[in-house]
């Protein structure tokens, strides 16, 4: 009986282990990013982002930066909180960018919301935020990317 509950606490133990490793990694990521919240204008329209610089951009090598586009009716501080990618393993060798859509959607080109019916130029806002933030890193030229969920992956392909 002593062995299964050695065994038992054993487990135990490596899961509280791992947790508190996971836990520890991701309060280091914020600790190793600087958030910054900016605006741009597009056209005649101002668009916002978050975007999470981490140290690493600082050294002038190029680094990639990933966008992260929410879904339809959600928002850019919506998808910070639900998928914290800043926070992944990796997450040091990108800017990882939380775009706000235009009323809370996208322009994909065939879906959906106020973005496309108003035929909002969201590769403009893309290029904008590019240029943006050159100011504090220098941007990899070629190896960006871009995820979402819903509209948001809509609009990234």
């Amino acid at each position: 009986m002593l062995s299964i509950s050695m065994k038992y606490s054993t487990r135990l133990t490596l899961w509280v282990a791992t947790l508190v490793a996971v836990l520890g990694l991701a309060s280091c990521a914020d600790a190793r990013s600087e958030l910054v919240e900016r605006t741009v204008t597009v056209g005649k329209m101002e668009r916002e982002y978050r975007a999470y610089i981490p140290e690493s951009a600082k050294n002038g090598q190029p680094i990639s930066v990933l966008f992260a586009f929410h879904p339809g009716f959600g928002t850019g501080k919506g998808c910070v909180d639900q998928t914290n990618i800043h926070r992944a393993p990796g997450a040091e060798n990108f800017i990882v960018v939380y775009p706000e859509g235009f009323r809370r959607s996208w322009n994909s080109g065939d879906c959906c919301g106020p973005a496309m019916r108003r035929n909002v130029d969201d590769l403009g806002f893309v290029e904008a935020m590019f240029a943006d933030l050159q100011q504090f890193a220098n941007i990899s030229p070629d190896r960006n990317f871009a995820t979402g969920f819903s509209n948001g992956f809509a609009f990234s392909q």
